[in-house]
């Protein structure tokens, strides 16, 4: 059996034999806006066109020429009104002023505009009251981007006001990584369909629904989930089959050294040597990780605590890194609540815990149930904590993964 890795020299190694990146040929595909939120650019994102198009008024108000404003002349005769979405007809001219309302193109020769609040109106003429300063309530044409600028670096998740931008600044379409295809195997004789009665000795999975959850929010299509029994055949079987059309397979359960664990063994067959067998991190020692060709293969641990975090700290951030993301196990730091004491081990300790801000600073409490046997407490946690020492003091700064973050101040 080969001999166990550190943590931090597993994720360098599930990294760099990734056999996909947002740089091969054929992994980029065109992709309208409107359809890709969610999506990782694999190309930057350009402007189409100058933002605004045209000089815009900011306030209702009216339009005055640099003459006027210079002489401060008034009243002004009021010769058109401009609304939004809408071109002015007349040139402007001393002597004359321009109805205009927010968002409006202002007329040519246009050098402020005056705030409805600053003047007074009477037959037809403008009694300006307080006079603006030249440019003033004028959005120039492109002053927000000019078109060619560049919007969004590759390697962008695209969210929905990223996508809104884009089409603000007349952007179609954009280069996306193509969704990597996942296959997801779940292996088990105790396992019993979702919604279904139990048999003695039996229990309802969970790594089926956590992890195709957890693959799609990373950007992949889930394109198959089969559930399998403890036979090293059929679990060979469904790993070459996943293998000729998914670019990453996930099984669970069967990984450890048990006389039912049949992963490690039927990964090796179907695809070739085993690139890592065991971390050295708690939960979730036995992890399995072979590449053949294009496809790479996880073989993650049947107990959904351990399997979780195995996917959070390790599976994921590599995931994510292959498309072109910047990510690491562990991207931010906490502050320890309570102390910490643990067994003296080699391994990596990943706690769950609970965030909370308290003047200013991020404080994390992992007074919960840690057990991989208690799914529950994963429902009140919102944190993975890295422990690699066996004393930690209330106040000590620890290496965090946020699951949800708080939004505001206790």
């Amino acid at each position: 059996m080969q001999s166990p890795v550190s943590f931090d020299d597993a994720f360098t190694l599930l990294k760099s034999h990734l056999p996909f990146t947002v740089a091969d040929p054929g992994r980029g595909e065109w992709v309208a806006v409107a359809n890709a939120d969610g999506r990782t650019l694999v190309e930057p994102a350009y402007a189409a066109i100058d933002v605004p198009p045209f000089d815009r008024a900011m306030m209702d108000g009216y339009a005055l020429t640099a003459a006027d404003l210079a002489e401060r002349r008034t009243p002004l005769r009021s010769v058109l009104a401009v609304a939004a979405g809408h071109t002015p007809r007349v040139a402007m001219e001393p002597g004359m002023c321009a109805r205009v309302l927010t968002g409006a193109p202002v007329p040519m020769g246009t050098a402020a505009v005056v705030r409805q609040e600053w003047c007074t109106e009477s037959d037809g003429e403008i009694e300006v009251l307080r006079w603006p300063a030249p440019g003033e309530s004028i959005q120039p044409a492109g002053q927000d981007g000019r078109s060619g600028e560049p919007l969004l670096p590759a390697g962008r998740v695209l969210s929905a006001l990223d996508c809104a931008v884009l089409q603000t600044f007349g952007v179609k379409q954009v280069r996306v990584a193509r969704r990597l295809r996942a296959a997801l195997l779940v292996t088990g004789d105790e396992l019993a369909p979702a919604g279904g009665p139990l048999a003695p000795g039996q229990i309802y999975g969970t790594n089926d629904r956590m992890l195709d959850g957890c693959l799609r929010a990373d950007g992949l299509e889930v394109v198959q989930t089969a559930h399998l029994r403890d036979d090293p055949r059929e679990l060979a079987t469904a790993i070459t089959r996943a293998a000729a059309d998914a670019d990453v397979i996930v099984v669970t359960g069967g990984v450890s050294v048990g006389d039912f664990d049949f992963t490690p063994h039927a990964v090796e067959q179907v695809l070739g040597p085993l690139l890592l067998r065991k971390v050295l991190m708690r939960p979730g020692s036995p992890l399995v990780f072979a590449v053949r060709d294009q496809v790479a293969c996880f073989g993650l641990s049947g107990n959904p605590a351990a399997c979780f975090a195995q996917y959070e700290t390790l599976i994921g951030p590599a995931l994510r890194c292959s498309l072109g993301q910047t990510d690491v196990p562990f991207p931010a730091t906490g502050i320890l609540a309570h102390d910490v004491q643990l067994k003296p081990v080699k391994h990596t300790v990943v706690h769950r815990g609970k965030m909370h801000l308290q003047a200013g600073q991020l404080l994390v409490d992992c007074r919960m149930a840690q057990s991989t046997g208690v799914v529950s407490s994963l429902l009140a946690s919102d944190v993975l904590v890295r422990l690699d020492d066996a004393d930690y003091r209330a106040g000590d700064i620890v290496p965090i993964r946020g699951l949800q973050w708080p939004s505001a101040a206790s």
